[in-house]
């Protein structure tokens, strides 16, 4: 089967400018974004994961930061491809709605169990990478 890195969901402006509908639940464009995402992440399989190439730190350390994503996030079946946007995987639908902590929680919780910490000019970066140069950066990897 043919995986495909996530696509950014036709909502997904509406979203970075803050338009009207923002955070409404159920109506809000963050529940059509969320779903859309969700629908692209239900049709992988486990056989994704040969995407992080033979080495099975690396393996074990994207499945670790899908654990901790799905459990702050609530992606379902979080599955990671290499080329995944780090800006989709680390969005948090709820926190439209919300002040929500979630996400910084998770993040904190993946940067200690890695002993890394970002800085925000790192995260700047990473937010316009594939989830795949975080995860180097994790591993204290060139990326």
């Amino acid at each position: 089967m043919d995986f495909l890195p996530l696509k950014f969901p036709c909502q997904w402006p509406d979203l970075c400018r803050r338009s009207l509908l923002v955070g409404f639940p159920v109506i809000g464009s963050q529940v059509g974004a969320y779903h859309d995402l969700c629908a692209q992440l239900n049709q992988r399989t486990p056989e994704c994961w040969a995407l992080w190439g033979p080495d099975p730190e690396r393996i074990r350390a994207a499945q670790f930061v899908a654990e901790t994503l799905a459990d702050a996030v609530e992606w379902p079946n979080l599955i990671l491809h290499p080329e995944d946007p780090f800006e989709l995987l680390f969005w948090d639908h709820k926190s439209c709605a919300i002040d929500d902590l979630s996400l910084v929680e998770a993040m904190m919780t993946i940067e200690d169990h890695f002993n890394v910490s970002s800085t925000v000019e790192e995260l700047n970066v990473f937010q316009k990478a594939p989830v795949s140069r975080y995860l180097d950066f994790l591993l204290g990897r060139p990326g």
